[in-house]
């Protein structure tokens, strides 16, 4: 069902201007934000199906909510074009799609239909989308790879071709095929393409790069590997374990018949003296034959078994050692340079119920696989890039409440703190948004449990627009169980601090009333800063 709604509150941002009247965040309940367009006309929330879309910009909301026939969810990457292209997926068969001019459009996927078909990541000008089609249902009792990477161009007539497939590794360090190879972001000039490859196990996550050359032709590299498996390590998988002979098989159908009527017999007497054998209904020469075949598996599996041990062993090891990258927890810079994502570390004492978990944001150079940690006193995953040197990060999905922080130039600081900063307006609305009294319990000095209020700052997953004019986060709800989450959408630019006519000799740069940036004279380079020293415009 789509609904469109226009709202007055919102404003028309057609440039940096700042307005002298406070603009007071929207607040979404529900609103699981995902994700913000480069250029800030564009955000989505998300809520178990239903997708709601903001046209910032014209202040226009599409909702489209989940039924019988449709549900609906944004991508895992990169998905929001300045041109108005969402990218996700609709249909209870998940299936590639992308969100356009207020219509959900499915993206072509010829054979690959109805196999798990995802979109993820789209460049700002829409020319390409990446993504991952299903080579066979997702299923544990497969050893197959279930998804690889692949893009769709967009054509002369807007619509986009079949996917192209794109390189990837089809053996793992174990020489069976991985679980999956993932394509999740992509780079402004669609030339870059980073994701992950699950091993067959499905215990190791290995960041990718796949890159386009000048010629058009795709390869792929794996980033920072001999991290996860030290050079030298040898990994043999011994197979599965060796498939023993059946007694069925070495006996005729009445001799089979005698067995199962036996059996029963023996069930319905309440499984009382030994379990009848097969290999009693046998003829002496049935029956050594089979003894034969079995005396065979036998030593097969002792030779099986230690190698099975020792390859356990091994990626035990592995495992001890190794990053920890989330699924799916992969973002890129948009100049394409830099790979990032957030290794965890389980925190928790042995045997908790809830694992604490510690995570540390990497920043992996794509060209040169150098890496950065971000080891700050405070756990932090990244959960969005605006710009090459601002991310944006919270302590992890699940944990009560989520805090969000910016993160620039290597430092960072708390999403609250942030914004108090912004005005002794904005401060006064996230004291009455963004903080709540929880009621919980604590052990007085008798040992009774008192019920206590905990103050708890509600800020968590955040996106924003390239210049961080526009933002817009989300947090859960454990004090209201009818709302799954909470979620905010601000308007940043009021406060870039760019106000009054500026001249430069016998140039002049302006705001006219509706906000647009007036240029009158011979400019070759332009760029805009806020009172931070942010730049917040370049032309």
């Amino acid at each position: 069902m789509k609904k469109i709604l226009l709202l007055s509150s919102f404003v028309a941002l057609a440039s940096v201007a700042a307005t002298a009247e406070f603009i007071e965040p929207s607040v979404y309940e529900n609103g699981g934000f995902c994700g913000f367009s480069p250029n800030g006309q564009y955000t989505a929330a998300q809520c178990y199906g239903t997708v709601i879309i903001v046209d910032v910009k014209n202040g226009v909301h599409y909702s489209y909510e989940i039924s019988d026939f449709n549900e609906y969810s944004i991508g895992n990457g990169n998905s929001f074009s300045n041109t108005g292209i969402i990218v996700g997926s609709t249909t209870p068969i998940v299936d590639a799609a992308y969100w356009e001019n207020g219509e959900w459009h499915q993206l072509p996927t010829s054979q690959y239909e109805g196999l798990n078909n995802l979109t993820n990541g789209i460049t700002p000008d829409g020319s390409r989308i990446c993504g991952t089609i299903g080579l066979e249902p997702v299923s544990l009792d497969t050893d197959n790879t279930m998804q690889i990477p692949v893009v769709w161009e967009r054509k002369e007539d807007g619509t986009y071709s079949e996917p192209i497939r794109l390189p990837y590794p089809e053996k793992d360090f174990t020489n069976r095929a991985p679980q999956y190879a993932t394509a999740l972001c992509i780079s402004d000039d669609g030339k870059t393409i980073v994701g992950q490859v699950t091993d067959c196990s499905g215990f190791f996550q290995f960041p990718i790069a796949y890159i386009e050359d000048a010629e058009g032709k795709w390869t792929y590299k794996y980033l920072c590997y001999n991290k996860i498996i030290p050079e030298g390590t040898v990994v043999e998988y011994p197979g599965d374990y060796p498939e023993g002979p059946d007694a069925s098989d070495y006996m005729t159908e009445a001799e089979q018949a005698a067995y199962q009527a036996a059996y029963q017999e023996w069930v319905m007497g309440g499984y009382q003296g030994d379990m009848p054998e097969e290999s009693s209904f046998m003829t002496a020469e049935e029956k050594a034959a089979y003894d034969q075949a079995k005396a065979e598996h036998d030593a097969k599996v002792d030779e099986w078994t230690p190698k099975s041990e020792a390859f356990y062993d091994t990626l035990a090891g592995l495992l001890d050692n190794a990053p920890a990258f989330e699924f799916n927890d992969v973002h890129i810079t948009p100049n394409g340079k830099t790979y990032i994502s957030s290794d965890g570390v389980n925190m928790s004492e042995p045997g908790s119920w809830f694992p604490e978990m510690h995570y540390t944001p990497w920043l992996i150079d794509i060209e040169t696989e150098d890496v950065t940690k971000l080891n700050f006193d405070k756990s932090m995953s990244i959960n969005s890039v605006a710009n090459d040197n601002v991310y944006f990060a919270c302590n992890g999905q699940g944990n009560i409440p989520m805090t969000g922080y910016i993160i620039e130039n290597g430092k960072y600081t708390d999403l609250y703190d942030f914004l108090s900063a912004k005005s002794p307006e904005m401060k006064e609305w996230v004291e009455q948004f963004l903080i709540e009294l929880v009621p919980d319990y604590e052990m007085d000095e008798n040992g009774d449990f008192i019920e206590v209020n905990k103050e708890y700052k509600y800020t968590g997953m955040t996106y924003a627009s390239a210049d961080l004019g526009q933002m817009a986060f989300w947090n859960d709800c454990p004090s209201d169980y009818n709302l799954y989450a909470k979620g905010y959408l601000c308007d940043l630019s009021q406060f870039s601090g760019v106000k009054d006519v500026i001249s430069a000799g016998k140039n002049t740069i302006k705001f006219d009333k509706e906000g647009n940036l007036i240029v009158d004279g011979d400019i070759k380079n332009m760029s805009v800063y806020d009172l931070s020293g942010r730049e917040i415009l370049t032309t």
